[in-house]
């Protein structure tokens, strides 16, 4: 286990903004297998659709190729622009999904962004304590907020609908919970 401190300087995405770690396991970039939540240092290959990022102050930034971002891994679904998750296992490129920091594969996109397509990045390694355990966003929203308990006996059913915001067609999303 090799734990360094970050002397890169980085833009810091919103989805990030809890954590106060400088340190980095640039040995895990590329056995670990990520999962939701994991936070990274990302370096900017190319630019797609997304050119810039909200950063942890809430101000968006633009970003270029060769810039560094702490973003995390996350699964994102939008209707017009694109659907991607976080991978099974390393890639050599990932995507940014969404503006705020989620990082992913795009799986499919909307046909306006085929010509762009995904703005790529490459995992430089993952934030880490001191101590080398892994930051993710759960666990420190856990941390801040507590865990939500649910008493299966009292279960409700939560129906979500939304649409999307295109002009010319609207795009139905629903999600049943149970």
């Amino acid at each position: 286990m090799k734990i360094t401190r970050l002397r890169l300087k980085y833009k810091k995405s919103i989805i990030c903004r809890n954590v106060e770690s400088n340190f980095i396991r640039r040995d895990l970039a590329k056995v670990h297998k990520p999962s939701v939540g994991d936070i990274g240092i990302f370096r900017v290959r190319t630019i797609g659709k997304h050119t810039r990022i909200q950063l942890s102050s809430g101000n968006n930034s633009f970003i270029l190729p060769g810039d560094y971002i702490m973003a995390a891994f996350g699964n994102r679904y939008a209707s017009e622009q694109f659907e991607g998750y976080v991978p099974d296992t390393y890639q050599k490129e990932y995507h940014i999904l969404g503006q705020g920091g989620a990082i992913g594969i795009v799986a499919t996109m909307h046909q306006r962004f085929d010509m762009i397509g995904p703005t790529t990045l490459s995992l430089i390694g993952y934030m880490c304590d001191k101590e080398g355990r892994l930051y993710n966003t759960k666990s420190i929203a856990d941390e801040k907020y507590g865990t939500l308990v649910l008493d299966v006996d009292k279960r409700n059913v939560i129906l979500s609908v939304g649409s999307g915001i295109a002009e010319k067609r609207r795009q139905p999303d629903f999600l049943l919970m149970d």
